[in-house]
Order: structure tokens, then sequence, then C-alpha cells
């Protein structure tokens, strides 16, 4: 669905990201670890189109992205970042219904509301549908822009697929929220459906993903398998500290951890 090549990006002198080819196919999470300041922000950011000046190219479904117009973007990408404003003066159903209304794709008032509902018992955001987003917690907060990103992918025609960006959701999550959001992108995953995350939590990414990206120091790993890097001496290599692999008791599955 998506392909980048050749990819570069810098920061004053600092060259963040060096030359960088892959793709992101449908059907699959892709997940993304590295360590901070390693460019894996940077990386979704110009694949979704909100970095515009690196270098390389970056084709949907074969269209360089540099052609693609807003509502053409909006059709096939939805994004959740790491930061929003504090002071965004509307209801949690309001920013939700967003992607619904845009001109490109206004949705008939039942259908608007078939989809708020879905998203909003999907996220087990019912409690403060109606309060106003600027009073809610932070992990409130990320809870209502991935409803309003799902929103986006449900109101959108998926004929040729369709990418959610995650930078970091769970980074304002509690366990429980966290564990509930990684368990919904599994059950949402479908044929039309592309899913690049962005994400800290290497036990989490090796559990959710089809597909592994590491970043570090400018270089890209892509296409791992997550089984690949259960050796530990990748890892270990990326973050530049020991690894241990140990099985859980109640799973089988491989886990790792820092050795302190």
């Amino acid at each position: 669905m998506i392909r980048c090549a050749n990819i570069s990006h810098t920061y004053g002198s600092k060259e963040v990201l060096k030359n960088i080819s892959f793709e992101i196919n449908t059907g699959e999470v892709t997940a993304v670890i590295g360590p901070n300041g390693s460019g894996k922000s940077t990386l979704l950011k110009i694949l979704s189109g909100n970095i515009t000046d690196s270098r390389g190219e970056v084709f949907y479904h074969d269209l360089r992205l540099g052609i693609l117009k807003p509502r053409e973007l909006a059709s096939c990408r939805s994004v959740v970042s790491q930061y929003y404003p504090d002071e965004i003066a509307f209801t949690s159903e309001e920013i939700i219904s967003m992607p619904l209304t845009m001109k490109h794709n206004i949705q008939s008032a039942k259908r608007q509301f078939e989809i708020i509902d879905m998203v909003s018992e999907m996220l087990q955001i019912g409690e403060y549908r109606h309060r106003r987003y600027s009073y809610l917690s932070g992990g409130e907060r990320q809870r209502v822009q991935i409803a309003r990103a799902l929103a986006q992918y449900y109101a959108a025609d998926n004929s040729n697929g369709f990418c959610l960006f995650l930078d970091e959701p769970g980074s304002g999550l509690d366990i429980a929220a966290a564990t509930i959001f990684a368990k919904l992108i599994k059950e949402i995953m479908a044929p039309d459906l592309a899913v690049f995350w962005v994400l800290h939590d290497i036990n989490m990414a090796i559990s959710i993903a089809d597909n592994l990206i590491a970043v570090n120091q400018g270089k890209v790993y892509s296409n791992l398998n997550p089984n690949e890097i259960l050796d530990g001496k990748l890892i270990s290599e990326i973050f530049g500290v020991a690894m241990d692999i140990y099985e859980s008791d109640l799973t089988g599955k491989k886990m790792m951890q820092p050795r302190i």
C-alpha cells in the first residue's frame, strides 16, 4: 500500500534518517521501535505527509505522496499523534465526528451516529463522550483521538487500502487501557487496513506485530520477523543494554527485559 524509497531527513546538521526504503502492507501491523531521538516519530510524520521537506519519495498505491490532495490523503490514512493542544474547545463526540463531517467525506446523520457509537464503545469512552475535551485526563484524551482516527477509517472508501498511523498511542494509557487497545487493533485488522505503530514497549511490539522496524542512528532494520529478535542481540545493539530472555509460565511466549 505504502512504499518509501531512499528517505533521508535532517534536523540542522544532524541526519536522523539515512536512505531508508521499505513497504507497508495492508492486513499487517508494522511496529516501529528504537531509542528516544532515533527518528521513529519523524519517519511516521514523513510517511503520513506531515513532514514534507525530506529527501526521497513516498508512494501511496504507486502515486507520489506529494501530489495527493488533502481530501485524497484523508481518505487513505489517519494519524494519532503523541501530543495535542490542551485547550481544544470541543466535546469528545465533536472531535470523533470531525472526519465524518469534512466536505469530502460527509456521512449521513444516521451513519455518523452509527460510527460514533461504534468507536466510542470500542474505546470505552461513553462516560465522557459528551464532556469537553480539555477537561479530560491525558489517557482519556488519547482514547478520544484513537476513536477519531478509527472513525476516519470506517468512514473512508477503503477499496485501495487505509493506513492507521499511531505515534506512541499508549504513552498516556494505563496498563489496562493499553492492553484493551492492543487487543482492539488485533480484532479490527482487515485485508484493507494497515497499521504503522511507533511504540517503546518491546514485548507489546513482539506480541502485536506482523513486521518489526527498528530505528537507530539513522539506520532502519526493516521487515523483521518478531520472532527473529527474541535472541536479544539486535535489541541489545540498538538500545545499548543487555537483555534477558524468558518464557511466560502462562502463555509459553518468549519475552525480554533489560538486565538490571
